[in-house]
């Protein structure tokens, strides 16, 4: 936001070492910068030339003030983008030929000036470089999230009364109100250090003294990191969503939550062991740390009120309650709820149980009656064997009888031709008859 000028005189002129001048946060505000921008040892850069839209508009800026005078500073710009489009080819190319010389210069003295650069140096300013890229990459993503918020329609936040004091005196040009105002707001500044200092001292007093229901949980951290109490290093899983988080800016955080969790999850043990390394060094130096700074606070006379501090925020164990019977409707509507959530996820939860077990009961009996299946197939190919066995036998045995049965009848066979034999030999020794003579 522009501050009328006679201000800015009155600041640089009498104020030039001094702090921020702000007459309101955000609204107008007059910073003090240094002009040169060399840090301690490191040599000044040679300054890049303004382009050509600038030059017109430094050229033609007193008069386009003079023709509009109520107008803001922001419309300035927008008349003179429009007499730049207006302008001739030839007038362009003059301002065009100014820049290309004055470039040309600052290439050969930049080109110097890192020549004559240390090694260290030029890391630095390597490293300035990406910083300020990230910063501005950031910065482009912050206004795209906004610009999309406005699109979407989100509504404006409501402005102070003293907001529109001070646009209705910028726009006024009241330069003496505008001075008063800045008095009040650096005694303002002065009330509001005292006013820290003195709450500070009646923290510690209302702690040692007992009066801990009196004091805030939040009072008294501020309290601790005020006296320089070191933080506490971010755990391994949060120094894996800090490096994540930073290329994700303007995405809605639950969604950012999800995706870094996906990804450590997924993330293999050796890269999470150097996450966990990471925050085991800082732990070391955290702890070190810490005690360094209760030896300035016992040094200090503040250990008691640290000591009692820490007690008072350490987390409280939760005792198991009996609910009374009969509670505010409020706090016994919430009961409710859990109540029946809990009892709704137990069901499901016994329900899925029932379901896994009636799965596991077929799965069993199923397999059963196969192994029951198999067993019978089993008993019925012995008892085929073994009747092929036994018919096997009978049919040996039926063989063996056949043959005993044929020897039989050869021996039988045999009996009667001797039987034959012996009549034979004994009708030979008898004496023919007549019969026996006449069949001869």
């Amino acid at each position: 936001m522009l501050v009328h000028k006679p201000i800015t005189k009155y600041w640089y002129q009498n104020h030039k070492d001094g702090p921020d001048f702000h007459i309101h946060s955000g609204i107008c505000a007059v910073r003090y910068l240094s002009t040169s921008s060399s840090k301690d040892g490191f040599p000044e850069p040679p300054k890049k030339p303004v382009t050509t839209f600038l030059q017109f508009f430094i050229s033609k800026k007193s008069e386009i003030q003079s023709q509009n005078p109520d107008k803001q500073y922001k419309e300035y710009a927008r008349i003179a983008s429009k007499m730049w489009n207006e302008l001739d080819e030839k007038e362009k190319q003059k301002y065009q030929k100014a820049y290309d010389a004055k470039k040309t210069k600052y290439n050969q003295d930049y080109h110097e000036y890192l020549s004559n650069l240390t090694e260290d140096q030029k890391k630095q300013l390597q490293d300035d470089r990406t910083k300020t890229k990230e910063e501005r990459q950031e910065k482009l993503a912050l206004r795209k999230f906004r610009k999309r918020t406005v699109e979407l329609g989100k509504p404006k936040k409501a402005i102070s009364g003293y907001t529109m004091f001070a646009r209705d005196f910028i726009k006024e040009k009241k330069t003496s109100e505008g001075l008063k105002i800045y008095k009040y707001n650096k005694l303002a500044s002065e009330q509001r250090e005292q006013y820290q200092e003195n709450k500070s001292h009646w923290i510690q007093q209302m702690v040692l003294d007992g009066n801990n229901d009196v004091v805030k949980r939040n009072e008294l951290k501020q309290e601790l990191v005020n006296l320089g109490q070191p933080k506490r290093p971010p755990n391994a899983y949060a120094l894996f969503s800090i490096e994540l988080a930073k290329d994700r800016v303007g995405k809605p955080v639950s969604e950012i939550q999800k995706e870094i969790g996906e990804k450590w999850r997924k993330l293999p043990k050796d890269e999470r062991q150097n996450f966990q390394e990471e925050y085991l060094s800082k732990l070391q130096g955290y702890k070190q740390a810490f005690e360094d700074w209760e030896l300035q606070m016992e040094q200090d006379g503040m250990l008691q009120f640290v000591k009692a501090a820490q007690k008072l925020l350490e987390p409280k164990r939760r005792l198991a309650v009996v609910k009374p019977k009969k509670v505010a409707s409020k706090k016994a509507s919430k009961i409710q709820k859990t109540e029946k959530r809990t009892t709704k996820r137990s069901k499901d939860k016994k329900e899925v149980k029932a379901a896994e077990k009636k799965v596991t009961k077929t799965k069993k009996s199923t397999d059963k009656e196969k192994a029951a299946e198999t067993k019978s197939e089993k008993t019925e190919t012995k008892e085929k064997a073994s009747k092929t066995k036994s018919e096997k036998k009978e049919t040996k045995e039926k063989a063996a009888k056949t043959k005993s049965e044929k020897t039989e009848t050869k021996e039988k066979a045999a009996k009667t031709k001797s039987g034959e034999t012996e009549t034979i030999e004994k009708k030979d020794d008898k004496p023919p008859t007549k019969k026996e003579w006449y069949e001869l």
